[in-house]
């Protein structure tokens, strides 16, 4: 797969990207992700969510953890980390741009890992769950919901 596949389509897209029924789609996708992701790790310190898009799912679990020290987003698309960070209202929130393949942190640094509708993007999902592996602490989650489509 391409390394810049759909980033050009989710630029375009990335203001208007939470509105009408897909944005709605997308909220209930990330609202039982979050369920999910807190019903197997309740209390985690940090959070990194892989292809985050606009924020909208740490958004979320930020109103939900008020114990997290660090909500932490990446997406290949420059204009959603922009429009991420524009929504931010939350201190502990940081967006950046980068790619599952090739994650901007420590090994060792998350304690719950989430990725929602963003596998089928990635251009290596091998690398890009191994990337995933490497930076979530021992014992840490790694929660990945997807839609695919033939």
């Amino acid at each position: 797969m391409a390394h810049d596949r759909d980033v050009a389509a989710f630029g375009e897209r990335a203001p208007g990207y939470e509105n009408g029924w897909l944005g709605k789609l997308h909220h209930d996708i990330a609202d039982r992700t979050a369920d999910l992701a807190l019903s197997r790790c309740p209390a985690p310190r940090r959070i990194l969510d892989v292809g985050c898009g606009t924020g909208y799912l740490l958004r979320e679990l930020a109103a939900r953890v008020l114990a997290a020290a660090e909500l932490a987003g990446i997406d290949a698309a420059p204009a959603m980390i922009e429009t991420a960070s524009a929504a931010a209202r939350d201190d502990r929130l940081r967006f950046s741009e980068a790619a599952a393949e090739r994650i901007p942190f420590p090994a060792g640094t998350f304690g719950l890992v989430v990725a929602t509708t963003s596998f089928d993007h990635w251009a290596d999902q091998q690398a890009g769950l191994t990337e995933c592996a490497r930076v979530l602490t021992p014992g840490g989650h790694l929660v990945l919901v997807d839609q695919f489509s033939a």
